[in-house]
């Protein structure tokens, strides 16, 4: 497993910034879904019509399934791996997240490149907005590692 594809979690805080931020979401995707709150609130509460987690790491991918998948959560998916197994799915999305801070920037390139340029996508890579700031919109949103705002970036396609 690659250690650099893991990290911490937005806060309930931060999921009402973003929901404001996107109120229109029809498929969402968060890259790195952890335990899978953040897909779960997005297609429970906040209006996705579906909503899908990919993580890296088994264990997490497992908790995230038995929690928040399943027969009660028709429109809710979760799927373990590396993101690039799954391009096809990226590319149907209008809506992607992923706390990607502790990437390369090559990495946050890739899946970039994999985005087709009608989605909207929000991250935390100061490597990869640094590089590219023209493309990018700054935006604040809660985080529960620091308990406070951080930066993330709207990529503007």
């Amino acid at each position: 497993m690659d250690n650099e594809l893991i990290y911490g979690e937005i806060s309930v805080k931060g999921m009402k910034q973003f929901a404001k931020l996107e109120p229109n979401c029809k498929n969402f995707m968060d890259i790195g879904s952890g335990y899978g709150k953040f897909t779960w609130v997005m297609g429970s509460f906040l209006g996705a019509e579906k909503a899908y987690g990919i993580e890296i790491d088994r264990e997490k991918h497992f908790i995230a399934k038995k929690h928040f998948g399943g027969k009660y959560n028709n429109n809710i998916f979760f799927s373990c791996g590396d993101f690039r197994q799954f391009k096809t799915l990226i590319q149907s999305m209008d809506l992607i997240y992923s706390n990607c801070t502790t990437w390369r920037y090559e990495t946050v390139e890739e899946l970039v490149n994999i985005i087709p340029s009608e989605s909207r996508f929000y991250h935390n890579s100061s490597r990869y907005y640094n590089k590219n700031k023209d493309k990018h919109e700054l935006l604040k949103i809660h985080v529960q590692w620091t308990n406070c705002d951080y930066k993330f970036y709207k990529l503007i396609t």
